[in-house]
Formats: structure tokens, C-alpha cells, sequence
């Protein structure tokens, strides 16, 4: 797998724009815009706050960290010394993992590029803004690491398609949530506390009919 490689400054990085190409793109530290644009892809951001966009294919993206690993249970972890930032993360078109840490937006279709316009929009209001969806099966991850609280948003989960990974906070189905609000546009929801660490989980779909990782 090719390794596209960022160094401590605001990198914008971006894979292989005439083959598709399964690459691992490292963002290290830094304000990071990372694009897989084809290919099973990695996507890394690293320190600080980062927007990745996965593209097309089937990609793998985490705003933190500079190396992720599947453990044998399914469940994903981030090297040891890896810091947290307020991240974006858009899988575009293809059956995308999204790796939530911190107070990330994560949505799983979208566009395939970087695009102002959509990271502007989640901004002010992710739940008010227009989404392509992608039709594809993406999984939404929250990681519980390091005793950290923190607020995660889902934009534009799919209904019996997409599914979401709430284990690290002991949420297997929608009766392991210790608070549920309607909010209209959005539902937020409370986890219970696991390892020190609380995740409030806003996002666009009834908790009911999520399809939860057990």
C-alpha cells in the first residue's frame, strides 16, 4: 500500500488522481485536508483539527492518530500517544469505517472531493444541511480512550443501511443509552459512563431504528 506522508505544518494532501489506488495517507500534526479521491484508502489526520474526505472505494478514515488497528473483536484503537482534535470526516461514495474521537462530525456519503462549501454548512448546522447520500453501508465508530468526554455528531446516517459501534461505551442497542432527547431536527443521546469517559452522540435518525454492533 502506498504511504502519503504529512509532516507538523497544514498539510493538504491528496492520493492518486489517475489511478485508483489503495493508499495510507498520514496527516501528523497541524490544521490537515487529506482526499482519497479511488481505492480502499486510510486516512489519518493526526494532532489537531483535520477534514478528510475519503472518495470513492471502500476507506478507513480517522481524524486522529497516526496508525489505527482492528482488533480481533472488530473494535478499532489508535496508537498511544494520540491526540484528539475536532474533526470532519466525509466518506463519499463506497462502504466507508469512520473513527469518531473527540467532538468530530462524521458523514458517511457526501461528496468524493474537498469541498468548502459542505464543511462551512456542517458548521453552522449539520443537521440543516443538504447531504448526498451514497446508498452504501458505512459504519460509524466512537473510540473511548484516555477518560475523554466528548460530543460526537452523525449527520446523515441511513436507515437500514448504515450501522454504528458504540461498544467502547457499552451501548450494544438502543436501551443502553442512559438518556435519549428529541430535538427535532436531530436526537442527542447519553451513554453510560465507561472508563471515566461519557459520550454524548447527537445525530439525524431515531436511536431506535439504528442498526447497533453488538
Amino acid at each position: 500500500m502506498t504511504q502519503i506522508l504529512g509532516n507538523e505544518s497544514d498539510n493538504f494532501l491528496i492520493g492518486n488522481l489517475t489511478v485508483a489506488t489503495n493508499e495510507t495517507i498520514k496527516a501528523f500534526a497541524g490544521n490537515d485536508t487529506l482526499e482519497g479521491i479511488g481505492g480502499r484508502d486510510t486516512l489519518l489526520g493526526g494532532k489537531d483539527d483535520d477534514y478528510l474526505f475519503g472518495g470513492v472505494g471502500n476507506d478507513l478514515l480517522s481524524g486522529d492518530g497516526d496508525s489505527i488497528t482492528r482488533n480481533s473483536n472488530g473494535s478499532y484503537s489508535l496508537n498511544s500517544n494520540a491526540d484528539k482534535g475536532n474533526d470532519v470526516l466525509i466518506g463519499g461514495k463506497g462502504t466507508d469505517i469512520l473513527v469518531g474521537w473527540g467532538d468530530d462530525t462524521l458523514v458517511g456519503g457526501g461528496p468524493n472531493r474537498y469541498s468548502s462549501q459542505l464543511i462551512s454548512n456542517l458548521g453552522n448546522d449539520p443537521f440543516a444541511t443538504s447531504i448526498t447520500p451514497d446508498g452504501q453501508r458505512d459504519t460509524f465508530v466512537a473510540l473511548n480512550k484516555d477518560q475523554v468526554d466528548y460530543t460526537l455528531t452523525i449527520a446523515d446516517y441511513e436507515v437500514g443501511i448504515d450501522r454504528i459501534d458504540l461498544r467502547a461505551f457499552g451501548v450494544t442497542s438502543v436501551n443502553g443509552f442512559e438518556e435519549i432527547q428529541d430535538k427535532g431536527s436531530f436526537f442527542e443521546l447519553k451513554t453510560p459512563t465507561v472508563g471515566q469517559a461519557e459520550l454524548v452522540l447527537r445525530i439525524n435518525a431515531d436511536p431506535s431504528t439504528l442498526t447497533y454492533i453488538a
